[in-house]
């Protein structure tokens, strides 16, 4: 089964996305969207730096803070913060992030609350926004999930309308194996697979995607043991 889920990435064919995310009002950070087509792995086995795969360039890096009340901090290779992730929800196989920005996704769109701040562990009168949403469903050894860009208000304040731009499929294998699809055209956009006897996944990427909606898509999927190869966010 395991060795069927390898043939089945190594052979899915990484194509161009249709739709580019080029501006930094779709990406998490401009600066952290592939202007080619390119792999990227975790540096060491911290799980929260990933590097470029061929020059070793640090991409972007993770610092958790909190335990119960926690949160993690994105930064670019330059150490700039570029977003904030909280978990708005966990069950046993399931679980919704926030990625937050200090800007908002669209015009009147309310910050997140003193109280949700507080869940997180973040400072009270902190002004930070939900700018995409990451929901994930996980099987014993299976998992799907999707990376949604927050467009506009919802039903009520705890929801939003939302663009789905990504869809992910983590394959039943004793390693991480793991395809990412363009929601819009259903094109591979990315795949990620563990390696001989690597503990952590290299992920390769087509040309235009946002690299760290990607990697943390990925995360949410890792949930079992055998996959805690992406690990290391404070969000699973």
């Amino acid at each position: 089964m395991g060795n069927a889920a390898a043939k089945q990435v190594e052979s899915a064919v990484v194509v161009d996305a249709s739709t580019l995310v080029i501006d930094e009002s779709s990406s998490i950070a401009s600066s952290l969207v592939t202007k080619e087509k390119m792999s990227a792995k975790v540096k060491g086995m911290s799980m929260n730096t990933w590097v470029n795969a061929s020059t070793g360039d640090i991409l972007y890096s993770c610092k958790n803070k909190g335990l119960i009340k926690s949160h993690a901090i994105l930064l670019d290779g330059e150490e700039k913060e570029v977003a904030i992730v909280v978990t708005a929800k966990k069950g046993m196989t399931t679980s919704t992030l926030y990625i937050c920005k200090k800007t908002p996704s669209f015009e009147g769109q309310k910050a997140v609350s003193d109280e949700d701040l507080k869940k997180a562990g973040i400072e009270e009168g902190t002004e930070l926004y939900v700018f995409a949403v990451i929901d994930s469903k996980r099987g014993m050894a299976t998992g799907k999930g999707t990376y949604s860009l927050v467009t506009g208000e919802g039903k009520d304040e705890y929801d939003f309308e939302l663009k789905d731009m990504y869809n992910a499929e983590k394959l039943s294998s004793m390693g991480y194996q793991a395809i990412f699809k363009e929601a819009e055209s259903e094109n591979v956009i990315a795949k990620a697979a563990t390696k001989g006897v690597s503990m952590t996944p290299t992920i390769e990427f087509t040309k235009g995607v946002d690299l760290v909606a990607l990697i943390m898509l990925g995360q949410t999927l890792a949930g079992d043991g055998s996959a805690g190869a992406l690990a290391g966010a404070g969000v699973v």
